[in-house]
């Protein structure tokens, strides 16, 4: 029978079989497995769509993507976590040696953004379809440090309250499940209503998708933005406020009844907004923290934004896979399951360097105890 013998606690729960001798750990030092991260994202062809070939620059993409998922913060701390995580050698870097910031990160990122809108219609064409609703909402997001060359970065309303700071202005437009499509930088001044026009054209001329159903609150679809869409031959869907709702009924332009259940789905896909929200508070806060940003150059910010997406669209696909997680999940207080949480989880899986009698095993992997693997089992993972 054999033994086993338990992990350090850096590695979390699981065992390895039992070693005829005493096992010693090797240089370097354990480091955290954040393969299945890898996995979905390979698996939803992400990496196909940001480039056909596997080249270095589109890898190190993706571990810029992966790596604000579980690790937020600069690019300069993501590559010194080489020694602390498996990210980097997964992407095809050497184990222990530190990726190089400029090379490995800004520069890939320039790639990146002449990519976007190639990466974007491609999307698109996975999840518009002509007839569906899309949903488009806007943000800001915080700048510090100075910003005088930029065209970018400039004082504007704040819709995080978040005063005395210079801001970008930010467009999303996801699918009605909240599924992140495309995203645009605007000037930190620009409000919102003024967007509209151009991003429907953009859906309309280059995403191909006709018949839509645009759904955006009061403040963005306001009553020349609508005619301008209908103009477009699309569809419109927003509140209306009360004064607009008693000078329809005063006019007789509608009726009372419209007002009733009968209008129940109405109201449900205008409340589905609430999706986007979701969207800019994992992008903007703990989860994916795009704000605030590290760089200085117009370029670099866009590019930025746009790896905060592609990472929301990875963290969107891998939170569907878990449904069946979260809905068996208990309630209130007795709730333990967050995407957060499963995260945590994960890193209890370690990829470990272990020395038997002078001969090196550089790739064991722990052994995930009953929830990892039921969790890696919704993410379709293998070790």
């Amino acid at each position: 029978m054999k033994r086993s013998w338990p992990c350090s606690r850096r590695c979390g729960l699981g065992t390895f079989p039992s070693p005829p001798r005493p096992l010693r750990s090797a240089l370097p030092a354990s480091m955290a497995l954040r393969r299945p991260d890898l996995s979905v994202l390979r698996q939803v062809g992400l990496d196909q769509l940001i480039y056909s070939r596997k080249e270095p620059w589109r890898e190190d993409i993706l571990a810029l993507i992966v790596g604000r998922i579980v690790y937020q913060g600069s690019k300069l701390a993501l590559t010194g976590v080489y020694q602390d995580s498996a990210l980097w050698e997964l992407c095809g870097h050497p184990a222990g040696k530190r990726p190089d910031v400029e090379k490995h990160a800004y520069l890939p990122m320039d790639r990146l953004l002449d990519r976007q809108e190639s990466i974007q219609k491609q999307l698109a064409m996975r999840h518009f379809k002509d007839g569906c609703l899309i949903y488009y909402d806007m943000t800001s997001s915080y700048a510090e440090g100075e910003y005088e060359d930029s065209e970018l970065v400039a004082y504007g309303h704040n819709r995080d309250c978040k005063r005395g700071h210079a801001q970008i202005a930010v467009g999303l437009l996801t699918t009605a499940q909240g599924c992140p499509v495309a995203v645009r930088v605007f000037r930190g001044n620009t409000a919102d209503q003024t967007t509209v026009l151009d991003q429907a054209k953009t859906i309309c001329d280059e995403y191909g998708v006709q018949e839509v159903i645009f759904v955006g609150d009061r403040g963005m679809l306001t009553p020349r933005r609508i005619e301008e869409l209908h103009a477009l031959g699309y569809k419109t869907l927003t509140a209306l406020t009360h004064p607009q709702m008693r000078e329809l009924l005063q006019r007789r332009v509608v009726q009372l009844e419209l007002f009733s259940e009968e209008a129940d789905e109405a109201r449900r896909c205008y409340k589905d907004l609430m999706h986007v929200e979701q969207a800019f508070r994992n992008l903007k806060t703990v989860s994916l923290e795009m704000r605030p940003f590290h760089h200085h150059l117009d370029d670099r910010i866009r590019s930025h934004v746009f790896v905060c997406m592609l990472a929301y669209y990875v963290q969107w696909q891998a939170s569907q896979r878990l449904q069946p997680l979260f809905a068996s999940d208990g309630k209130g207080k007795n709730r333990r399951w967050t995407l957060d949480r499963v995260f945590e989880r994960r890193k209890g899986i370690r990829m470990q360097t272990l020395s038997v009698g002078g001969t090196a095993f550089p790739t064991a992997i722990s052994s995930p105890d009953e929830h990892q693997r039921r969790i890696l089992e919704l993410l379709q993972v293998k070790l």
